[in-house]
């Protein structure tokens, strides 16, 4: 573990601290495969619901740091302690009453934690007094086999929490994990649950797909699971596109994804190049000397600018993926 543990492991010794603090989350995920993590999630153990927030004062006072941002209700703190922000947070346990998405929290076990968490690749724990790692669920496996599956049932994961299923394919586009058949399974089935999510927490897990080093493969998961046709309607009939005439020799979904590929690593191009061709399930014709999509350009520079206007990105984002759609033919040549 790097130097920030190791000092808040000195900061606690021989407190009311020491023995309950764990390390949690991705920071100890990505530890056990070499990648780099500055986001530390911390998880105090039967100092009851304020334990975290307590341990965040206890930092803040020893360390001169600046004032813990707090979240009484969620017994949640954040603070930035040696260079680095840090989450504290109580072990609870979460129950919801799938109205209003907003968990009931109770004190909780270890075992309560983990039980509430996603994905077991992010449920392994690091006990900082003693120095070992805790692995409940199998995480540790799931990490060696480089998989993705719940916690515990993925009905009941997905219903508490339906952007989890986004998460999901987020994770398997970051890390390049195959996501488990059970998990797979109930992702689509949640699919329609994602109205439940506002369109802006859907947003930003989207746009960590598109950035991300195996994005190939979140792009095709939100495609095959109906996600993308629940964020932009027109790709239910992607499918339909499997001839684009004599200037493409792909579908258009493989066509597209081909063009994802050569764009810079952004949001923008990326998106742009998502978006090119959409407005083909618009206006396919086919005619004695082929087919033909007269016009398809400003089709997806419509649709682009009403999925983007929907999910909130800005008007900067907005403008600059519109005109490289509207402008996307303007830099093709053709042959006679």
């Amino acid at each position: 573990m790097n130097i920030t543990i190791k000092k808040i492991q000195d900061t606690i010794k021989n407190t009311q601290f020491e023995g309950k603090v764990y390390v949690a989350g991705g920071f100890v995920r990505d530890h056990f495969m070499n990648r780099e993590s500055k986001d530390i999630d911390l998880v105090v153990v039967g100092l009851g619901l304020n334990g975290g927030i307590e341990l965040a004062y206890h930092l803040h006072r020893m360390h001169n740091t600046p004032t813990p941002i707090v979240f009484k209700r969620f017994g949640t703190a954040q603070i930035v302690v040696f260079g680095e922000e840090i989450e504290i947070v109580a072990a609870r346990k979460e129950s919801y009453n799938f109205q209003d998405r907003m968990p009931i929290v109770e004190e909780g076990t270890l075992e309560d934690d983990v039980a509430r968490r996603d994905f077991r690749i992010n449920a392994v724990l690091y006990d900082i007094s003693k120095g070992v790692f805790v692995d409940l669920v199998g995480g540790l496996k799931d990490i060696k086999n480089r998989k993705i599956q719940t916690t515990g049932d993925p009905d009941v994961i997905f219903a508490e929490d339906p952007l989890r299923i986004m998460r999901a394919i987020r994770f398997s586009a970051q890390l390049g994990f195959d996501i488990e058949p059970d998990t797979w399974k109930a992702i689509i089935k949640y699919v329609p649950w994602l109205k439940n999510i506002s369109n802006e927490r859907i947003r930003d897990e989207f746009n960590k797909i598109l950035v991300a080093e195996h994005f190939i493969r979140g792009i095709d998961d939100l495609y095959r699971s109906g996600i993308l046709a629940y964020m932009i309607k027109q790709f239910a009939r992607v499918p339909e596109i499997k001839n684009q005439g004599r200037w493409h020799v792909k579908s258009l979904f493989d066509h597209t994804l081909e063009v994802m590929m050569n764009v810079p690593a952004t949001v923008e191009h990326r998106l742009a190049a998502l978006l090119h061709d959409i407005g083909k399930v618009n206006t396919m014709t086919v005619e004695e000397d082929g087919i033909h999509f007269y016009q398809h350009q400003f089709h997806s520079q419509r649709i682009a600018k009403n999925f983007m206007v929907r999910y909130k990105y800005t008007n900067e984002q907005i403008e600059w993926v519109t005109n490289s759609i509207s402008m996307h033919m303007n830099f093709m040549s053709f042959e006679k």
